[in-house]
């Protein structure tokens, strides 16, 4: 299974920017960073750019298909886009449930076109964690915004000096991202229900947000009851 980490910045959010990804293929034995820089950008759209680049570098190399992909990043904007919203967007002719045009739907939707023909695990990572790749992804992405030279590496993955082994953090983050055995989670917010299978999917949904409600349910019966315990 290929393994790719992106990463994208942005000075001042808006502003210079820029992209990093690193791809591992232990079938192959190599690694391959890639990066590049935006005049003016913000970060989310550099992250979905980081995402973008490694997947079509992915689509014009042969040797790549066919692959599973693991793709880590440390944004919760793809993450929520990938796993969440997509399929709702195009259902609605890329409006969101507001009735608003979807912000940055070109680069989503080629997201979409990248991504739709490949079997992908989009798997979130928290930043600045001590988890190798990841690291390393933002130090490309900065010093592409900075425009700094950075010297990318391509070769073997046994002279490549950064850590490829799936960390602890990594590990633990991506546990709770499986799905749950028993029962689901459900969320009511302004008046739409949303069910999650995993904590990971509804956390990314709830945390910070005001005038939100949830709960982890066994079955249909128990959600029913927990909605109609709120119109109370």
């Amino acid at each position: 299974m290929l393994t790719i980490y992106t990463d994208g910045a942005a000075r001042n959010n808006p502003g210079k920017a820029g992209w990093g990804v690193v791809i591992v293929d232990p079938e192959n034995r190599h690694v391959v960073e890639l990066g590049g820089a935006s005049p003016h950008a913000t970060n989310n759209q550099m992250e979905l750019t980081g995402a973008i680049k490694a997947l079509e570098y992915v689509s014009a190399h042969k040797e790549y298909v066919g692959q599973k992909i693991g793709l880590y990043t440390d944004s919760s904007y793809v993450i929520r886009g990938m796993k969440q919203w997509v399929s709702n967007w195009q259902k609605n002719g890329w409006q969101t449930s507001q009735k608003k045009d979807v912000e940055n739907v070109r680069l989503w939707q080629e997201l979409l076109k990248f991504s739709q023909t490949k079997d992908i695990e989009w798997l979130y990572v928290p930043g600045h964690s001590g988890v190798p790749l990841n690291e390393r992804t933002d130090v490309i992405a900065t010093q592409f915004a900075d425009h700094k030279k950075e010297e990318l590496f391509s070769g073997s993955l046994d002279t490549y000096l950064y850590d490829v082994s799936v960390s602890e953090i990594v590990k633990r983050t991506t546990s709770k991202q499986k799905t749950s055995k028993t029962g689901y989670y459900v969320v009511l917010r302004l008046g739409e229900v949303s069910r999650y299978e995993t904590w990971a999917d509804c956390e990314l949904v709830v945390k910070g947000v005001k005038n939100v409600r949830f709960k982890k349910v066994a079955d249909a019966a128990a959600e029913k009851v927990f909605l109609d315990s709120l119109l109370k």
